[in-house]
C-alpha cells in the first residue's frame, strides 16, 4: 500500500486506525457492527486497533467483556483515551456533546501522531481533525443530515474513500462531489457461525417456553431509535387484524427497553390485544438471537418510510433473518430491495397495517412459497457473511491508499 500525505505505511501488515467516539461496548446495535466489521479485518492481512473513548458501560454489561457480549474474539486492540463522559440535557447538552466530540477527535489525533498507517472511522469529525496528520483517511458513512454542513464538504475533498452501507448513500455522496470511484458500497453483515449449530424450532420453542404448534409472528431488535418509530406500532395493529383469521397466533417482539416496551403493551391493551397473544423480551444478549428467529413462523422489518430508511439504512436484523432460515415479511423499501427480492422475502407497502397484515398472512398460509424463500435467503446471506465484507474493504483500502 502506498502513502499519502507523506505518511509512511508497512505494505506487509498495513496497520487500520479505526477511530469510534462512541460508548463502546454497548448494547446498541452500532457496537455489535463495529466489533465484528474490526475482527473480520483483523483476520485479513491488516493490523487493527479500536480507539474509543474512557466511558461508563451501561450497568447490563459491566459484568462481561467486550469479547463475551459480542462473540468476538481478541484478535484485535482495544486503545481506550480519556474523554469527558458527559450526560446533560437542553441547550447545555448541545454544548457538551460538540465540545466533547472536539476534545475526543483532539485527543485521537494526539496519539496518532507518531504513528504510520490508515484512518478509518464513522465519525467525520474525528477524521477532520486527524486530516492534518496526512494520513490516508476512510469514512465509513450510515446516515447523512438533510443538509451536508461545510464540515462534510471540506472532509469529502479530503478522504482517501469513503464506505456506504447503500447505494442511497452512494448517490447521496456522488451528488456531493465525491468520485465514484472512491466510494464502496457494503452493506452490513452477519456472523454465520452463530447460526449453524441452532437447534430444531421444536426445540427452542420448548427452550423459550413457547407453545411448539401455533403460528408465532416474530420481531428482533430495538423497538424506536432515537425516539424515531421503526414500524413496529404498524405490525401491533396488523397482528390485530391477523388474529381474527388466525386466532392461535401469537405475537414475539424481542429488543427494546422497558419504556418502549411499556408504550406498545399500552398500544395492544388500547386496541384489544390480550396478554395470552403477545409476548415481549428486553433485549436479549447477542448469542440468544439466533434462538429466537428460529422459533418463529415469520420475521418482520416493518420499516416505516422516510429517507433514513427508504435510502441509507442496511439493518442488521435482514441479514440475520436471512442467515435463521425463516420466512421474512418486509416493506417494500429501496434499501431492503438492494439486499431482498421476491425470491427471498415476502414484500408489502409500508406505513400500512393492513397490507402488513395481508403479507404476513400470506407467509403463514402459503407454507410451501415461504418455505422456498427462506432457503433461497439463507443461501444468498453466504455473500454478507462479517468476512466477505471485510475482504472487500481491505481491498478497496489497498487500491486506494
Amino acid at each position: 500500500m502506498k502513502s499519502s500525505g507523506g505518511s509512511k505505511m508497512d505494505t506487509k501488515c498495513p496497520t487500520i486506525w479505526y477511530v469510534l467516539n462512541a460508548r463502546w461496548p454497548t448494547i446498541r446495535a452500532y457496537g455489535v457492527q463495529v466489533a465484528k466489521t474490526v475482527e473480520a479485518l483483523s483476520k485479513t492481512d491488516l493490523r487493527v486497533l479500536l480507539i474509543v473513548p474512557s466511558r461508563k458501560m451501561y450497568p447490563e454489561q459491566e459484568s462481561q467483556s467486550w469479547s463475551e457480549l459480542y462473540k468476538v474474539d481478541r484478535s484485535f486492540e482495544v486503545i481506550r483515551l480519556t474523554s469527558p463522559d458527559w450526560v446533560l440535557k437542553g441547550w447545555i447538552g448541545n454544548i457538551a456533546f460538540v465540545l466533547q466530540q472536539v476534545i475526543f477527535a483532539a485527543r485521537a489525533t494526539m496519539f496518532l501522531r507518531t504513528k504510520n498507517g490508515v484512518i478509518y472511522s464513522r465519525d467525520p469529525v474525528s477524521l477532520s481533525v486527524c486530516s492534518f496528520l496526512g494520513m490516508p483517511l476512510f469514512w465509513e458513512v450510515h446516515k447523512l443530515p438533510n443538509r451536508l454542513g461545510w464540515v462534510h464538504g471540506w472532509l469529502i475533498r479530503r478522504l482517501a474513500g469513503i464506505v456506504v452501507l447503500t447505494q442511497g448513500l452512494a448517490d447521496r455522496l456522488i451528488d456531493e462531489g465525491m468520485a465514484l470511484n472512491r466510494i464502496l458500497v457494503s452493506p452490513d453483515g452477519v456472523d454465520l457461525k452463530m447460526f449453524s449449530a441452532v437447534e430444531t424450532q421444536e426445540k427452542v420453542r420448548w427452550d423459550l417456553g413457547l407453545p411448539a404448534q401455533v403460528p408465532i409472528i416474530g420481531y428482533v431488535g430495538h423497538l424506536r431509535t432515537l425516539d424515531e418509530e421503526k414500524g413496529v406500532g404498524d405490525l401491533v395493529r396488523a397482528f390485530r387484524k391477523i388474529i381474527v383469521d388466525i386466532p392461535d397466533a401469537i405475537l414475539l417482539i424481542v429488543g427494546g427497553t422497558e419504556r418502549d416496551i411499556d408504550s406498545y403493551k399500552e398500544l395492544c391493551r388500547n386496541i384489544g390485544i390480550g396478554e395470552g397473544h403477545v409476548r415481549f423480551e428486553r433485549h436479549q444478549p447477542f448469542s440468544r438471537v439466533p434462538a429466537y428467529l428460529r422459533s418463529m413462523s415469520v420475521a418482520v422489518m416493518p420499516f416505516p418510510y422516510s429517507e433514513h430508511y427508504a435510502r441509507f439504512m442496511s439493518p442488521m436484523k435482514m441479514f440475520e433473518y436471512m442467515a435463521s432460515g425463516t420466512p421474512i415479511v418486509a416493506t417494500d423499501l429501496p434499501s431492503v430491495r438492494e439486499v431482498l427480492d421476491e425470491t427471498t422475502a415476502f414484500f408489502v407497502s409500508p406505513d400500512q397495517p393492513a397490507e402488513l397484515a395481508r403479507g404476513i398472512r400470506e407467509a403463514i398460509q402459503s407454507s410451501d412459497t415461504a418455505a422456498r424463500k427462506a432457503r433461497c435467503a439463507q443461501r444468498e446471506v453466504a455473500e454478507y457473511s462479517w468476512n466477505r465484507r471485510a475482504e472487500r474493504i481491505r481491498d478497496f483500502i489497498q487500491i486506494n491508499s
